[in-house]
């Protein structure tokens, strides 16, 4: 695995900096000299469009071009401010070549763009590329994005034994036998707003590049549709944002116990502590909100190619009004003695989640919780599994 993420991070980094990358960044730092250039005019020495075939068929201009500056006799080889490269983005290679021809057959002396602080500099186009930028931004962006990623799963794969020790550390610190509320704070499951706009980003920096090219052309018809991918990425990003919005209004949140859980326990005390005064960072707060509560069992089995996931058991709870600027919000739920414990941390394949989930402020918080047996109750593997298939049973 970390081969494959090495292999990853080494080839889409320079896979991105090569194709994406310095070609940006030339098409960019061209587009600033272009304003300090001027113009003279140069012969067309020699001129030609050069095909090549691979995968698609590209072009290129070629020429070289003679012109005088300041008494001296220079020769240039450049067509386009930001670079010169054989592609197929629209028509620039042949229209380019076709004014350059027609000037050449004519016997016309052609405009050139001469840097007055470095006369060999001197291009015939000093107009940026718009849809060759757009073509770049994808591989500019996203390849070095798949090499960042590849170098966390790096991270994460040599820190693993650390991070599981400490997994089990905190597992064992949210479990500790004492009654104080201190002990034991949990903290919520991500709201996956993060997940979204990384998502958001990636999605709009791919698609939307590649579907204002593919419409530039103008025309109707079923290109059209591709307008679907762009408006994906908008749905996606106004998901991201109103999360992030409702992260901030509720604010940071955790859970404590009061006791340690384990199944049968019956009337186990939870706590949600609201580290913001419920509602204070509404402009016009109501003087009360409904908590809507449930408690499940979740099984999860990733050994085999396809993921199994099914609810052991899930109960929801009578809603609870809580008052505006409330600091907290005390929960009280059963147990059932018949279901499995928590699985430990480091089981990854096969576990078990006891997971609460309390709606309130139009926000979703999640908290698993450390479920674990009481004394004499731990069952089997053969129980266990018989646990796990119940649900199954007609």
């Amino acid at each position: 695995m970390s081969a494959v993420a090495l292999v990853f991070a080494l080839g889409f980094g320079f896979g991105g900096a090569e194709v994406g990358v310095l070609p940006m960044a030339r098409m960019l730092t061209g587009w600033w000299r272009a304003q300090s250039l001027v113009a003279v005019p140069a012969r067309i020495e020699k001129l030609e469009l050069k095909r090549h075939d691979g995968d698609g068929t590209t072009w290129q201009v070629q020429g070289e071009f003679v012109y005088q500056y300041q008494g001296r006799e220079l020769r240039s080889h450049r067509i386009n401010i930001g670079g010169d490269s054989s592609d197929n983005i629209s028509s620039y290679q042949k229209d380019r070549y076709a004014e350059l021809q027609r000037a050449q057959t004519e016997g016309q002396n052609i405009s050139l763009w001469v840097d007055p602080q470095q006369p060999e500099f001197a291009v015939v186009d000093r107009q940026i590329r718009l849809k060759r930028l757009l073509f770049l931004i994808p591989f500019a962006f996203l390849f070095p994005a798949v090499a960042l990623v590849a170098c966390w799963f790096l991270w994460v794969i040599w820190r693993k034994p650390v991070l599981d020790e400490k997994r089990a550390d905190d597992l064992v610190w949210a479990q500790v036998l004492n009654p104080s509320p201190q002990w034991g704070l949990l903290k919520p499951e991500p709201s996956g707003a993060l997940a979204a706009g990384l998502f958001a980003v990636v999605w709009n920096m791919l698609t939307l590049p590649l579907v204002l090219l593919a419409l530039s052309d103008g025309g109707f018809g079923m290109r059209w549709l591709l307008l679907v991918f762009p408006l994906a990425g908008v749905l996606t990003t106004y998901y991201a944002v109103r999360q992030t919005y409702l992260n901030w209004l509720l604010g940071k949140t955790a859970l404590s116990m009061s006791q340690l859980l384990a199944v049968g326990l019956n009337a186990a005390r939870l706590r949600v502590h609201f580290f913001i005064p419920l509602g204070q960072r509404m402009r016009t707060p109501p003087v009360s909100y409904d908590a809507h509560i449930s408690i499940e069992c979740l099984y999860e089995d990733n050994r085999g190619e396809d993921a199994d996931a099914r609810t052991l058991w899930s109960e929801s709870l009578p809603a609870i009004t809580v008052a505006h600027a409330a600091s907290c919000l005390d929960i009280s739920v059963n147990l059932p003695d018949s279901l499995p414990a928590s699985t430990a941390w480091d089981n990854e394949r096969q576990k078990v989640i006891w997971k609460l989930r309390i709606k309130i402020m139009n926000h979703t918080l999640e908290f698993n919780l450390p479920v674990s047996y009481g004394v004499g109750q731990a069952p089997s593997p053969l129980m266990l599994a018989q646990m796990v298939r119940a649900p199954q049973r007609p």
